[in-house]
């Protein structure tokens, strides 16, 4: 006696086929076309290792690692549900600064205690980053005006940015300050 295969096993098997191995390429049209979840979750785990890659760019003493890889899986997840197979462009080249776009809305909306302005906390980034790359590359810290130069930026600009910097992490009213100024 021969079973005639169910419903369930056809979908079951339909579902296996979607999975089996293939190109990145094939996965993510068969995504667009279906928004199989199953498909969904095996091209986050095929593309997570990008995703690590730049949330290691962005590490930073004050945020923990764990969630800068959350927030750049969030922006993968978002690269994977926009991607448009038929523009002819490499995932990669649509998933980076989509990951990585989430990766500084994450940094400008939620490291920010006093949120400036959007264009001066960008201008504070770039400042701090020019800044730690001059002073590795002089061996001490640079000026002012190093640095301006660095960012064609005039001196007020950067004295601006560097102050904006103070905003982003809050601290206690009660904590001792620095060199023991208590009045």
């Amino acid at each position: 006696m021969t079973a005639t295969p169910t419903v369930q096993t056809e979908e079951r098997e339909a579902r296996a086929a979607t999975l089996a191995p293939r190109s990145d390429a094939q996965m993510l049209a068969a995504y667009a076309e279906t928004h199989d979840p199953m498909l969904r979750e095996a091209l986050v785990e095929r593309f997570l290792p990008l995703a690590r890659s730049i949330a290691k760019r962005y590490r930073k003493a004050e945020e923990p690692f764990d969630d800068l890889l959350q927030v750049a899986s969030l922006g993968l997840l978002k690269a994977i549900d926009r991607f448009d197979p038929a523009r002819g462009i490499a995932f990669s080249s649509f998933a980076v600064p989509t990951i990585v776009g989430e990766l500084r809305r994450h940094f400008r909306d939620r490291c920010w205690s006093v949120r400036p302005p959007r264009e001066l906390q960008e201008r504070a980034l770039e400042v701090d980053k020019i800044r730690t790359e001059l002073t590795s590359r002089l061996g001490r810290s640079p000026s002012v005006r190093e640095i301006g130069q660095a960012l064609e930026l005039d001196d007020e600009q950067v004295l601006e940015a560097l102050q904006a910097q103070q905003g982003m992490r809050a601290t206690s009213l009660d904590a001792p300050r620095p060199g023991g100024d208590d009045a």
